[in-house]
């Protein structure tokens, strides 16, 4: 008799995992603009990001309610597709802490490019040596927070991303220092990777459109060769992920795959400032 497997199973290990891992390491980037959709294009194609620059001018005692609009800008953004494929064995089918794990570290490993690619822009050459605040991780200080929110104070939202040693160094110590931890930032954001970014780079604050992110499904086309083939969101980023399942006839070896098209185009510069090490 023939082995069986229930392919709900695996789909349902595979996208549990895949929310929960890209959900909490590509948290930070939920602060910026975004273009997210379920629809699927083709690879390289050029997507632009819409964020709101100004609002026209409040009008006083008006006889015309109907004059006015907000102006739009739009951060280009390119989107490649990545999967990170993985095949299964019997034994892992088998027994489902096995599955689980092996499912765990590729999904870390899918995570990790994305926040490569998402911090990709975080340079000095694109936002100049005067938006680059340098200090150690180790002496971070409020000083050094208070001068990265001046340099973007214009934006409405301020979001403050850190690695975990810069970030340990905010975490509040007693009581009074509990209510201090936001220090006017809108958002505070912890990421432990930043191998994408530029030389020594370890934080950014930034307004929303500091940088603009787009992400589609990749194509449809060979979901008839699909075992299973589903759509999948991440949560409280809306990113989408596609979840592939398949049999191969050249490996007689079961394989899945998590896909995204994805990518971060640079926006208004001065709307962010960089923390970097020497």
């Amino acid at each position: 008799m023939s082995n069986t497997f229930d392919a709900d199973l695996v789909v349902d290990v595979i996208s549990t995992q895949t929310q929960t891992i890209l959900g909490n390491m590509l948290a930070p980037i939920g602060s910026f603009a975004t273009d997210f959709s379920d629809e699927s294009i083709p690879q390289e194609k050029s997507i632009r990001v819409p964020f709101a620059t100004s609002a026209s001018a409040v009008q006083t005692n008006p006889t015309n309610f109907e004059t006015g609009d907000t102006t739009l800008d739009e951060i280009v953004v390119t989107v490649n597709h990545y999967s990170k494929s993985f095949h299964i064995t019997s034994k892992e089918l088998n027994q489902g802490f096995r599955l689980e794990k092996l499912v765990q570290i590729n999904a870390q490993a899918m995570a990790d490019k994305l926040v490569d690619i998402a911090f990709a822009p975080l340079t000095v050459t694109n936002f100049g040596t005067a938006r680059a605040i340098t200090v150690a991780q180790a002496s971070i200080a409020d000083a050094n927070l208070q001068s990265a929110y001046a340099l973007i104070a214009k934006s409405p939202t301020k979001n403050l991303i850190l690695d975990g040693t810069a970030y340990s160094k905010f975490l509040p110590t007693n009581l009074e220092s509990l209510g201090t931890l936001g220090r006017g930032f809108n958002s505070w954001h912890l990421n432990t990777r930043w191998d994408g970014a530029g030389t020594n780079v370890y934080g950014f604050a930034g307004g929303p459109n500091a940088l603009g992110y787009a992400a589609r499904l990749p194509d449809h086309s060979a979901a008839s060769d699909m075992i299973s083939q589903t759509a999948i969101t991440i949560p409280g980023i809306g990113l989408p992920v596609q979840i592939n399942v398949w049999f191969s006839r050249s490996s007689r070896t079961l394989w899945g795959s998590m896909d995204t098209m994805f990518g971060v185009g640079l926006g208004d510069v001065t709307a962010g400032a960089l923390f970097k090490s020497a």
